[in-house]
C-alpha cells in the first residue's frame, strides 16, 4: 500500500509517493541531528490546496419545502447547502445540511413561484397593473406605402381580366 506525502526538499515542497512499510520503518529509526543550520524553511509560500472547506455563503435563497407553514432558507456555499427554518421569534434553527456533492456548487437559483397567499401582502406590492390600450394613428408614409401597394395589385388584377 501507497500514500502520496509532501517533503521539503531544497527548499521546494514536493509531492512523492511512500510506501506504507517505508514510513513505518523511518518513523521507528532515530531522527538524525540537522547536520546544516542554515537550511530553514522559505518565509512564504503559495498554498496550491484547499487546507479547510470554506464556510463562506454565496447566495441566501428563500424557498418553500415542506410546508406553507414553515419558513424555510437556502443558504449555499461553495461545497455545501444548508435548509435552514426562520421562526416566529426571528431565530434562524438549523433543518438538514448537505456538504458531500463532490464538487463546486457554481450557481443556484430558486425556481417556480410561492403559492398564492404563501407570502402576506407581497401579492399586492408586487402587481403590476396596466392602462388601457390606447388606439394609435396610423403613420403617414406607412398608409401611404400601403395604398400605393392597394393601387398595384388592383391594376394587375384588371390587366389580368383583360
Amino acid at each position: 500500500m501507497a500514500f502520496q506525502s509532501s517533503v521539503l526538499r531544497d527548499g521546494e515542497w514536493v509531492t512523492q509517493t511512500v510506501n506504507f512499510q517505508d514510513a513505518l520503518k523511518a518513523s521507528s529509526t532515530t531522527p538524525k541531528a540537522a547536520s546544516d543550520s542554515s537550511l530553514r524553511a522559505p518565509e512564504c509560500g503559495i498554498l496550491s490546496r484547499t487546507v479547510i472547506e470554506s464556510p463562506v455563503v454565496h447566495w441566501i435563497l428563500p424557498v418553500c419545502l415542506r410546508s406553507r407553514s414553515h419558513n424555510d432558507i437556502a443558504f449555499i456555499g461553495d461545497r455545501f447547502v444548508q435548509i435552514s427554518e426562520l421562526r416566529d421569534d426571528g431565530q434562524v434553527h438549523e433543518v438538514i445540511r448537505k456538504s458531500d456533492f463532490g464538487t463546486r456548487i457554481r450557481n443556484a437559483i430558486v425556481l417556480g413561484s410561492p403559492p398564492k397567499g404563501d407570502v402576506p401582502d407581497a401579492a399586492a406590492a408586487s402587481t403590476k397593473t396596466e392602462g388601457a390600450d390606447i388606439p394609435m394613428k396610423d403613420v403617414p408614409e406607412a398608409s401611404e406605402a400601403k395604398e400605393a401597394k392597394g393601387a398595384k395589385g388592383a391594376k394587375e388584377a384588371k390587366e389580368a381580366k383583360e
